[in-house]
Order: C-alpha cells, then structure tokens, then sequence
C-alpha cells in the first residue's frame, strides 16, 4: 500500500481570521496497531490562535496509536449502507471500492459544527513525470454566475490560476478560472503553500477540469479540477516545517516521488 493510501492531514481554520494551520498526520499501519495519529508543528503555530488538541487523541507531544479509526475521523465517512453511498463516491470521482483514506480525502471531511478539514497526498505520474492533485473548487457560491458556468464546462477543459492580490483573508490566496478569466472559486488553501512553492521553482502547472457534477449536488462538490505539475528534483510535497510530527517516535516520511505512484 502506497503513502497515498496511507496518509492523511488534518487542518484547522481559526473561526476569527479564517486562516489554515496544518495541525495534525494521521498513518495508517500494516501492523496490529493499525492507525498513528500525531500532532505537527504547525499545531503550536496555531495554539497561539486558539487551537485546542482534539477530545481523545492526546496532548501536542502524544503519539497516539490505535486498531480503531479514531472518531475524529470515523464520524466524517458516510456509512457504506447508506442507499446514496454509490452517488456520493462518483460525485467525488472514487470507484466504489475506495477505501478511507481516499474518501476522506477528496471529501475533505467538512461538517458546519466545527473548524477541521481534511486532506492527502498528490499521486505521482511516473510516465508523464508529474505531480497530480485533486480539489474541489472553493467559494463557487461567493462568485457571481459560476454554479451556472461550472455545469457547463466538460472533462478536460482548460483551467487557469491567478494570484488574488486584494484577497482580504488570504494574502497567498489563488483563483481557479475559465480560459477567459472569469473566476470560479479559488484553490483550497491547504494547498497554497505547495502551489506557490511549485510556481517558485518553475514547475510547469497545467489545470483542468476533472469532473462536474450537476446542480443535485452540494456546491462544495460541484467543480472537480485537477492540477498536474512537473516534477522537480528536491520538491517534496507537504514538507515545510508545518508538517514535521511533533513527537519523537512519530513515522518520518519523505514524500518521495516514488511512494506517490498511484
């Protein structure tokens, strides 16, 4: 099993001033204990903003492990009984047979009661040498007209990104948008750093329209995009200092191409 299938971050939103902190890495094991759950730097960043560790998985310096899905996790899976459960997993662009990780993932794991999203590892195309991530378009609903405009665009078609310069949130905040410029939501800022990163060393990025699921799903489900960026030696995502595990014993992972083939 691959590290995109193993791997999963947990971020935190502060409710004040809407701002993304890494916080946390959960890994799955192939061992008895099948789950280790460890908080990151990014968590004492964002203790000094009011983050709290979560009920039952320890203090900032605990490694947890555990043969169960923690809850934290456990309550954002829909029920594979579920009569939609086939609709949902299509909407998100997974066959039926994916497994936690994956989902929970490309869903993000987003309730309206609390400030936890969700998110994983890109997969590595090892033909085309590229990096390969999948989001949901944000904000879809705070953009004039592009509900309307997302139902009509198609699988493949050309996305562009720009810096939103007067985002007042969001200094590294980036738009997604059709070949004519008109926005249609913005990228998820779990992965601003790595995108402006991969920008910064000139990886070449192109974005396209992965999937569009018409107006019977949430909005947040609405514009599938897939950015692919080019490889470049050194780049390994989801590795500044944010991201290191706080505790001692936690597993240290590289990120490395290789272990991203999907």
């Amino acid at each position: 099993m691959n590290l995109i299938h193993r791997v999963l971050f947990v971020a935190w939103q502060n409710p004040a001033t809407r701002e993304i902190h890494p916080v946390a890495r959960l890994v799955r094991h192939d061992a008895e204990v099948a789950w280790e759950f460890a908080y990151l730097r990014g968590a004492r960043e964002a203790a000094a903003s009011g983050f709290v560790p979560f009920p039952g998985l320890g203090t900032l310096d605990q490694l947890v492990k555990s043969r169960e899905l923690p809850p934290l996790f456990a309550n954002r899976l829909m029920p594979r009984s579920r009569a939609d459960g086939p609709t949902f997993l299509a909407r998100l662009g997974l066959a039926p047979e994916a497994d936690e990780i994956p989902i929970l993932a490309r869903s993000e794991g987003r309730k309206a009661t609390d400030t936890v999203e969700l998110f994983g590892l890109p997969t590595f195309d090892e033909i085309r040498r590229c990096y390969r991530f999948l989001f949901f378009s944000r904000g879809l609903r705070y953009v004039p007209s592009a509900e309307q405009r997302a139902i009509g665009l198609q699988p493949g078609d050309r996305l562009d990104l720009r810096l939103d310069t007067e985002n007042p949130a969001d200094r590294l905040a980036i738009v997604v948008a059709e070949g004519d410029g008109q926005a249609l939501g913005w990228v998820p800022s779990t992965l601003l750093e790595d995108v402006h990163r991969l920008q910064s060393v000139h990886s070449r990025i192109d974005v396209r329209v992965e999937r569009v699921n018409n107006g019977e799903a949430p909005v947040q489900l609405r514009l599938l995009c897939r950015l692919e960026a080019s490889h470049i030696e050194g780049y390994r995502p989801f590795s500044s200092e944010r991201y290191e595990p706080i505790p001692s014993e936690a597993m240290r992972l590289e990120f490395r191409a290789q272990d991203l083939i999907g």
